[in-house]
């Protein structure tokens, strides 16, 4: 499928919307609150490979999002001579990059309602595709319908997502003690 320039994609302007169903709300709210769940996980592992405190890690490290910190824990556990010997580290970072983008969509999204009169979150981020081509969501963002599924769908991959990086984190820690033990 081609790419569209700009100028051949019609322009579509959709009113804001700015007063919520409730159960827009709610769902947003199990999205994020799960979401902060991953990020305290990824935190506290990127901690533990690092070997400091956590309150000296919450003053010295800036906020940055889970994607970008489980970076720096790949490099940490190479580091450290880890490999998880079930788990696959770049499916890990694809799942967390994709809970990452789904949470800062609901979070920092715009909602718009369609000329059908629907309900839409506005996405500007990335392709999608059009009758005519693929089209840059920059250029004209699309607006997308969440289906009342979409939150609990969403929160259970974030949350199976956060407990794969528990479990991450008990491993790597277990690893460094029996490391630490077998210097002494």
């Amino acid at each position: 499928m081609r790419k569209l320039p700009h100028a051949a994609i019609p322009a579509a302007m959709f009113p804001i919307i700015t007063d919520l169903p409730p159960s827009v709300y709610e769902g947003i709210g199990k999205v994020v609150s799960a979401h902060a769940f991953l990020e305290t996980q990824v935190t506290e592992l990127l901690f533990e490979l690092s070997k400091i405190d956590y309150p000296i890690g919450r003053v010295t490290l800036k906020y940055q999002a889970a994607s970008e910190r489980f970076k720096t824990v790949k490099k940490l556990l190479v580091l450290h001579g880890f490999s998880p010997p079930e788990l696959n580290l770049n499916e890990l970072f694809k799942q967390i990059e994709t809970c990452c983008r789904v949470r800062d969509e609901l979070s920092h999204g715009v909602w718009v309602q369609t000329p059908q009169g629907k309900l839409a979150l506005r996405l500007t981020k990335g392709d999608y595709e059009t009758e005519d081509g693929i089209a840059d969501r920059s250029f004209i963002p699309q607006a997308n319908e969440i289906p009342d599924t979409h939150y609990d769908q969403a929160r259970n991959i974030i949350l199976l997502t956060a407990n794969a990086v528990a479990r991450l984190k008990a491993e790597s820690t277990a690893f460094l003690k029996g490391q630490h033990a077998a210097a002494e």
